[in-house]
């Protein structure tokens, strides 16, 4: 494993908070095996495999700290934050801690990265991966602005170093950041500059010469299509993903562009095929490796419960209600995450219920998405929870829970808090 891939790794096992993650990456990077780390460090190596495996009864605050020092990493990494008194002490909820310490936990790791292509590249996605994480609790509108002078900055990079033999990681870089742009953009209700930004990913990745970072931009923007209800063009770009990946994908990928298809199928109102590609997406999931990280640029884990959220939201856009509410039984780790998706998989949950004729379960969902919700104040979220509130006869309706969604709506236009 090389240093930069290897840091890679840590900093994505970092901001997902898993522990046991980021030590065996680490471990891995320094070129240790489990007996050597153990040694090191004065355990045996049954018990830093159990600390790799996550099981946290293996470590306390003490053994973390031990660990840090051996594999020089800094506190911040494994969740350890620096008391007053200038000693390590551990975080009230460290997955929290390790989530939102974005910029300072990062850059106090990835400076140990060598000079060369893959230290500045390194470098510029640690940014990247921070601004991925403020996402999750932050307005696109207030983070669109940072990223795009981050997108700037690491252009004007990439193209000073491009005859140095720093092209493709930097063209990779500025793809990452590129992607996330779009984004914001797409959550913005901004389709135009959404578009101008995917392709601007789709160019940066095909000129880097990596054929899986170039399926999964396109595929970002067929799934940008597809939300928008234009699921013919969506199928013909993602056909563009497939000839783009080639024949045997990584599982994760050919999972997600399976699902990715079957929403693409459902905006065209064709049940069947959306459900055989989320039959393909499931079957695929099953053979992603659980206990390795996403591979690079999927950030987050894809698994069956995606998947379910996924048939979730075909089976709304298709009018099964049924299959719908019984999909959102398998989503539920999916649809309780804090990214901005998971909230419109909670609204496609609101308007299963809306179809199921049950509307003010319907009504109570969305009131309780938008609260849950505020800190990200996203424009394609209000939207969602409108249309619900206006269909089907929500509009006028005069029940409490239909009244109160429509008070949050009014507060959320005006700015107001509710």
């Amino acid at each position: 494993m090389s240093v930069a891939r290897g840091e890679e790794g840590v900093v994505r096992a970092a901001h997902a908070g898993d522990t046991g993650a980021v030590i065996r990456l680490a471990r891995q990077a320094a070129g240790l095996t489990q007996r050597q780390l153990g040694e090191a460090c004065g355990y045996s190596q049954p018990v830093v495999s159990r600390i790799e495996r996550g099981h946290r009864s293996a470590y306390d605050i003490r053994t973390l700290r031990r660990l840090a020092e051996v594999l020089d990493l800094s506190p911040h990494v494994l969740g350890l934050a620096i008391r007053d008194d200038g000693q390590l002490g551990e975080s009230m909820n460290r997955r929290d801690f390790i989530a939102t310490a974005g910029t300072l936990a990062l850059t106090t790791f990835l400076p140990r990265t060598g000079p060369g292509p893959a230290g500045t590249a390194a470098s510029i996605r640690a940014i990247t991966a921070s601004q991925r994480r403020l996402d999750a609790v932050v307005a696109s509108c207030d983070l669109v602005e940072p990223v795009i002078s981050h997108l700037r900055m690491a252009s004007q990079v990439a193209g000073r170093l491009a005859s140095r033999g720093q092209h493709r990681e930097l063209a990779e870089a500025v793809s990452e950041i590129a992607g996330l742009a779009a984004w914001l953009h797409w959550d913005m209700q901004d389709l135009g500059s959404a578009r101008r930004y995917y392709d601007l990913a789709v160019a940066a990745a095909r000129s880097s010469g990596n054929r899986v970072l170039a399926a999964y931009m396109i595929g970002s923007l067929a799934s940008c299509l597809a939300d928008q209800g234009d699921g013919i063009e969506a199928l013909a770009v993602l056909s563009a993903a497939s000839t783009q990946i080639g024949p045997r994908p990584p599982a994760v990928a050919q999972a997600w562009l399976s699902a990715v298809t079957a929403v693409a199928h459902a905006s065209a109102k064709d049940p069947r095929s959306a459900d055989a590609a989320l039959d393909r997406a499931e079957a695929a999931s099953e053979r992603i490796t659980a206990e390795d990280p996403p591979p690079w640029p999927w950030v987050f884990c894809f698994d069956g419960s995606k998947v379910a959220a996924y048939r979730l939201c075909c089976s709304v856009r298709t009018g099964r209600a049924g299959s719908a509410l019984r999909a959102a039984l398998d989503a539920s780790s999916s649809l309780s995450s804090p990214t901005k998706q998971a909230g419109m998989w909670r609204m496609d949950y609101a308007t299963a219920y809306l179809q199921a004729g049950e509307m003010e379960r319907a009504f109570t969902i969305a009131t309780d998405v938008l609260d849950v919700r505020a800190g990200q104040a996203s424009p394609r979220l209000l939207a969602r929870a409108r249309q619900l509130a206006h269909t089907q006869g929500g509009s006028g309706h005069s029940s409490p829970a239909w009244r109160e969604l429509d008070e949050r709506l009014r507060a959320r236009s005006q700015g107001r808090a509710v």
